[in-house]
C-alpha cells in the first residue's frame, strides 16, 4: 500500500478557486449598486443587508444625485460602470441595481461587463408580461413616474406599453 502525499493545491475544498489579480476578497454571490437614500432602510428593502440569506456587496454611488439617474443622464455612465467592474473585482457574479430608475443604464452596463446585470426591476417586465395572458395588464407603482422614460423602457426590454397600468406614488392619497 503506498501513500501519498498531496500538495497544498492539490488538497483545496471542492469549489475552490484562484483569485484573479486584484481580487482581494471573495463571497459575495450579489452586488448591489445603490446611492445614498433619505428613506428608512428597515429589513426587506435592498439597501439593508439583512434581508438577505446570504452575503452581498454594496457599492455606493455617493457622487450621483437621485435627479441624474432618475433622467438618464449619460454623463455618469462611466461612474455607474465603473462601480459596476469595483463589484466585479471584489468577486461578485452577478450586479444588480437597488433604484428602479438605474434601469436607464441597463444594457450600458450589461454590455461593459462580465457578469449577468439586473440594474433595475423593470428588467423583469418583459417576463411578467409574457406570463400573462394577451388580454391581462401588469401594474407598476413607481416613486416617481417621470422616470419612466422611453430610455428606461429601451434599455429594460419594455414594448408593450398598452399592457402596462402606471401608477405614481406622488399621485396617490397620503
Amino acid at each position: 500500500m503506498s501513500t501519498r502525499t498531496l500538495s497544498w493545491h492539490q488538497s483545496r475544498p471542492k469549489g475552490w478557486r484562484n483569485l484573479p489579480d486584484g481580487q482581494a476578497v471573495a463571497g459575495y454571490p450579489i452586488g448591489i449598486l445603490c446611492i445614498p437614500g433619505v428613506a428608512a432602510l428597515i429589513p426587506g428593502n435592498i439597501q439593508n443587508a439583512q434581508t438577505f440569506d446570504f452575503p452581498v456587496r454594496y457599492h455606493v454611488l455617493r457622487d450621483i444625485r437621485f435627479e441624474q439617474i432618475a433622467k438618464g443622464d449619460p454623463s455618469i455612465i462611466p461612474d455607474i460602470v465603473e462601480a459596476a467592474e469595483h463589484l466585479i473585482e471584489d468577486g461578485v457574479q452577478a450586479i444588480v441595481g437597488a433604484c428602479g430608475s438605474l434601469g436607464h443604464y441597463q444594457r450600458t452596463v450589461a454590455d461593459a461587463v462580465s457578469v449577468p446585470v439586473f440594474m433595475s426591476i423593470l428588467t423583469q417586465v418583459p417576463l411578467l408580461l409574457n406570463s400573462l395572458g394577451a388580454d391581462r395588464s401588469l401594474a407598476i407603482v413607481f416613486a416617481t413616474k417621470t422616470a419612466f422614460t422611453p430610455l428606461i423602457q429601451r434599455e429594460c426590454g419594455i414594448e408593450d406599453l398598452d399592457r402596462i397600468a402606471q401608477i405614481d406614488l406622488l399621485d396617490s392619497p397620503a
